[in-house]
């Protein structure tokens, strides 16, 4: 395979491709060499090779990164060959089935990650938070769009993070909470929880953290137990805060 031959690809790219041409029968690889000499003509062409892709790659499991199969790394190499304002990941999204709609969850933090800092790396990572949302209410889909989460920027990371929160996901399974210690995030997260408790639903308690870093938005709760809101609003404030009593207690011993 031609690309297999290639070195110094971004973002863990170089094991993606050795681990492709190992799981590659002839006919495989000679398909894709063909593919990707289509799309240096015609990026377009895309649309109908990406599809195609699962029928003449096999579906096979890579021996190399975990959880891959021979045809998501196949559409990954395509994507990756695309020129950057070629790309239309949301396109090819919501034409896709579960296998395409993979690859393309996949592909996203290979996609970002060899992308310049800059408006075009910006938009590609909103439309990944974007399609991570998406994806959050399909089981099938879910755990991947997870994985790609970490690999988002900045704004669009935060979109993503608090999409999980609304799907109901558990922010232990979100990557990279506590090492990009975002505070726009923080605050965010913190709004959520007094949204909840004014909505008289139940604060997730891993909520509490990002609450304790905004004492305004605590306060905010706090006064919900005044006379003045509505019983239900009165009852799951109490509710919350002993909760934030009952997540510090355990964090003491």
């Amino acid at each position: 395979m031609r690309a297999g031959r290639s070195t110094g690809h971004p973002g863990g790219m170089d094991e993606l491709y050795e681990a492709l041409d190992g799981a590659l029968a002839d006919g495989g690889r000679r398909w894709l060499d063909e593919a990707l000499t289509f799309l240096s003509l015609d990026p377009g062409a895309i649309t109908e090779l990406f599809p195609a892709t699962g029928l003449n790659c096999g579906r096979a499991p890579l021996a190399g990164p975990p959880g891959w199969t021979a045809d998501e790394a196949a559409r990954t190499v395509l994507l990756c060959a695309l020129p950057t304002d070629r790309l239309r990941p949301a396109e090819l999204y919501l034409r896709g089935g579960t296998a395409e709609r993979r690859a393309i969850l996949k592909a996203l933090p290979h996609l970002i990650d060899r992308t310049a800092e800059g408006d075009a790396r910006t938009v590609l990572a909103g439309i990944g938070a974007d399609l991570v949302a998406a994806a959050l209410g399909d089981p099938a889909l879910a755990p991947v769009a997870l994985g790609a989460v970490d690999a988002l920027d900045g704004a669009a990371y935060r979109r993503a993070v608090l999409a999980c929160v609304r799907a109901g996901v558990p922010l232990s399974a979100v990557q990279g909470l506590e090492r990009r210690d975002d505070p726009l995030l923080a605050r965010e997260l913190a709004a959520r929880a007094r949204d909840l408790v004014v909505a008289g639903r139940r604060v997730p308690r891993e909520l509490w953290c990002f609450v304790q870093r905004h004492p305004d938005v605590l306060r905010d709760i706090a006064a919900l137990l005044a006379p003045g809101p509505p019983v239900e609003g009165r009852r799951m404030a109490w509710i919350a805060l002993t909760e934030r009593i009952a997540v510090l207690s355990t964090r003491r011993v």
